[in-house]
């Protein structure tokens, strides 16, 4: 022990002397290794922390898919699937369900919407919770007509009654209608929880309370999320058949609903698998970019250490003539360079602690459970094991070479000459390789990704985003309900909207593009009932399509003589004409809906992409909201057109909507250009970073290269000056030099081109109209490697021209 501290101590005090060799090497080293620290906080948050929730391995989601018919490829369950599957399943010890809703909250300073959870009461035993205080819904209290109570989550607790306890019985109101709060969720309990369906927080929980209208039908409306724990000592394949015998039974019950296409299958996964299955991909990609960065770096410090064993030639030759072991030295440089690896991990530290608030800046919305996303113990723990076997790694070559000395020319010497050069040399040349192919494979990933955002950007999503602010309201149930009277105020609003000064068009939805999307099953008249196709539906108003710039192909599109006491009216999409009527006029052609409403079409506009710039445009029905009500017709969403920034409108947009009812919310303004951007969040963030890792890794490639041709031209020296003295002109010593460090780049690019093949399938998920061996993004990342390359080496090869050729030739 006594000889490791005073290894540890001699080790420290010779950074010291070196101050140049440390400063370069602990900078290396802090941004690998900062890169790495910041890559595993998000991988350990998302990936690895076990979710908040009592024995969370033991928590399923149950689903069901129904692959025959696109838009059902995987769904919730209806109300009446959710009580079946909780009487005849026997796999679990408790089953939940759960709807994600919105309602007005009202009696503070101005009204707002929030997002409500309606729960079953056995949803607090599936996931194992307690309130912080007060107490959750009973099993009596979860009927139709039952108590209107309410439980509180932690941050609207504080925000409505700061941190008083003195809240249990007091009363809030929901859509107008009174609930008494009962009790208060802890800070750390979010549901529905990051990256399940319907993930966004709730702010309030409610008793589910099935209504009479929920139990009509079996085959409609799978809003319903079940969450179930699985007993104890079963698998999640023992529970799967359970469930599948369950959903047989359930089927062979009701034979006159569950035919045709109509056959859902039903599956469980764990809920964390549900939470994490689709982003792991990219963060393991990340975390496989920072490894390279890592790898990059540790090349680099490995070539600063054999030059620095270089300068130490005549040191360690000392040592040894006074009875040092090669087995003690080298034991001595490894402890060095473990030291210098672990205060890198130290810098690295203080990296990544500025890099994951800037992730976490990034990555909100896109990553889930980001918000907990922290320097942990295990985090700690990752970076200075990984420090360490970085030390082991870069420290051990540079310790074996430097203890192979011999002693008496190193004593003659002085040190610039002393070594093994050429040894030494093909040893950094193997380092360059191990750069060149690590940065290359990071330039053709951000490359890839690069490309492929730009092809995205100028994919025209079907509408004119420019100029369009988007407001939101909505209605609840007991001020208007009835259709008449949404739809009254919802006109009144529209007329006063549209003759405010500045506004060019004002239209309204129910769904808006890259935001929300609604799936119903339409059959086209003469078709059988059971014979139906899922298509996406939008609600929309009279002069939508003009205030969202989207182009009338055929027909018209919806106005004032399409009312409620008027036969149903129709506008499709281009591609849902040419996909049932190709080749065919659509005007006039009809749907049914629910197999009871019949729609004329009467115009056809261009298609739209709804659920993303990158996914194709769906077949889409457009129904006018005033004519038509569907399941989310209690909100309204404001599209209005400006002559010029649309944001200056908001004061008089406020004021004209509570004009007509100051209890309505207004709340999600955006600009429709915002909500393109947010729809690429993911893409750029992706980007953003790959590029940030690969830049990095461009930048210590150059460094390592401009330090190992240094280093070269500084062993050679001689050998340059005889050249010269021989007639070799500067060009051609320069092309000397030039071509021995792009000699080591050439071979590396050649192992890196070949590592991009063998990662090339990881990346195509990811990419957009382009493939992950595109030649044109490898030749330019091949090109701008060269390039660097070429301008780092190209000091040291002008320095090689400047050798004295009579210093050469008195040498020799």
């Amino acid at each position: 022990m006594d000889a490791l501290f005073q290894d540890i101590l001699y080790g420290l005090r010779g950074l010291r002397r070196a101050p140049v060799f440390a400063a370069v090497a602990l900078l290396t080293l802090a941004i690998g290794m900062g890169a790495n620290t910041a890559m595993f906080s998000v991988l350990n948050t998302v990936l690895l922390r076990p979710l908040p929730f009592r024995d969370p391995s033991q928590i399923v989601i149950l689903q069901q898919s129904n692959p025959a018919i696109p838009g059902l490829e995987v769904t919730g369950v209806s109300p009446l699937e959710y009580l079946d599957y909780r009487e005849r399943t026997h796999a679990f010890s408790s089953i939940g369900g759960a709807i994600v809703d919105d309602m007005n909250l009202t009696g503070g300073s101005e009204p707002r919407r929030i997002k409500i959870g309606r729960i079953t009461a056995s949803m607090f035993d599936v996931l194992g919770v307690q309130p912080l205080f007060g107490r959750v819904f009973r099993d009596e209290e979860d009927y139709y007509g039952g108590p209107k109570l309410v439980v509180l989550s932690y941050s609207l607790w504080k925000q409505l009654f700061g941190n008083s306890r003195e809240i249990i019985g007091r009363v809030i109101r929901l859509d107008n209608v009174p609930y008494t709060t009962i009790g208060v969720m802890p800070a750390s309990f979010k549901f529905p929880y990051d990256g399940t369906p319907d993930y966004e927080p709730a702010a309030v929980w409610v008793p589910m309370d099935f209504t009479p209208r929920d139990m009509l039908n079996r085959a409609d409306g799978y809003d319903v999320q079940a969450f179930a724990r699985l007993r104890r000592g079963l698998s999640l394949a023992q529970a799967q058949r359970d469930t599948e015998a369950a959903r047989a039974s359930l089927q062979a019950d009701h034979r006159g609903v569950y035919r045709g296409k109509l056959r859902p299958a039903a599956h469980i996964e764990s809920l964390k698998q549900i939470v994490v299955s689709g982003i792991r991909p990219y963060i393991l990609v990340l975390f496989g970019a920072v490894g390279f960065v890592l790898l990059i770096a540790c090349a680099n410090v490995a070539s600063l250490l054999l030059v620095r064993a270089t300068v130490r030639a005549r040191e360690i030759a000392i040592r040894s003539a006074l009875g040092a072991t090669s087995n003690r030295m080298g034991r001595q440089m490894i402890t060095e360079s473990v030291v210098l690896a672990i205060l890198g991990g130290l810098g690295g530290l203080a990296v990544s602690y500025a890099a994951i608030r800037v992730i976490a800046r990034m990555a909100s919305k896109q990553l889930p459970r980001l918000a907990d996303l922290s320097i942990d113990p295990a985090v700690v723990a990752f970076t200075f094991g990984v420090a360490a076997l970085a030390g082991l790694l870069f420290g051990t070559v540079p310790a074996v070479r430097s203890t192979r000395v011999e002693v008496l020319r190193n004593l003659k010497s002085n040190s610039q000459q002393s070594a093994s050069g050429r040894t030494k040399q093909r040893l950094n040349n193997a380092l360059v390789v191990i750069e060149t192919a690590a940065t290359l494979v990071l330039l053709l990933g951000a490359g890839l990704l690069i490309n492929s955002f730009v092809r995205v950007l100028r994919v025209p999503p079907g509408f004119d985003p420019r100029d369009v602010l988007i407001v939101r309201t909505a209605f609840d149930s007991s001020t208007y309900p009835t259709p008449e009277a949404r739809n009254s105020a919802k006109k009144r609003m529209l007329d006063q909207l549209a003759i405010l000064p500045g506004v060019l068009r004002v239209g309204a939805t129910a769904q808006l593009p890259l935001m929300e999307d609604r799936s119903i099953g339409v059959h086209m008249a003469g078709e059988p009932e059971n014979e139906f196709h899922m298509v996406e539906n939008e609600l929309v108003s009279p002069n939508y399509f003009e205030a969202m710039g989207i182009s009338l192909l055929h027909g018209r599109t919806f106005s004032e003589m399409d009312r409620p006491n008027m036969p149903f009216s129709a506008v499709v999409s281009d591609s849902l004409a040419r996909k049932f009527w190709p080749g065919q006029d659509a005007l006039g052609k009809q749907l049914v809906w629910g197999g009871r409403w019949p729609f004329t079409v009467v115009g056809v506009v261009a298609d739209v992409r709804l659920s993303a710039i990158d996914a194709a445009p769906p077949p889409t029905i457009y129904m006018c909201m005033l004519q038509t009500e569907g399941g989310r017709s209690a909100r309204i969403i404001f599209a209005i057109r400006a002559k010029s920034d649309p944001r200056t409108l908001l004061p008089e947009l406020r004021h004209t909507i509570w004009s007509v009812d100051p209890n309505l919310p207004v709340y999600d303004v955006t600009t429709m250009n915002g909500v393109v951007a947010e729809s690429l969040a993911q893409r750029r963030f992706m980007m953003a970073l790959l590029a940030s890792f690969a830049g990095i890794a461009v930048l210590l490639a150059a460094v390592g290269l401009y330090g190992v041709l240094s280093y070269t031209v500084e062993q050679r020296s001689r050998e340059m000056g005889l050249r010269i003295a021989l007639g070799a002109t500067p060009a051609a010593v320069r092309s000397f030099i030039l071509r021995d460090g792009l000699k080591a780049v050439g071979l590396g690019l050649v192992i890196g081109i070949l590592g991009a093949f063998l990662t090339a399938r990881i990346m195509s998920n990811m990419l957009f109209e382009i493939s992950a061996l595109d030649p044109a993004t490898y030749l330019a990342a091949s090109a701008l490697l060269i390039t660097v390359a070429v301008v780092a080496s190209y000091v040291p090869a002008r320095r090689a021209t400047k050798a004295d050729p009579i210093l050469a030739l008195r040498y020799e």
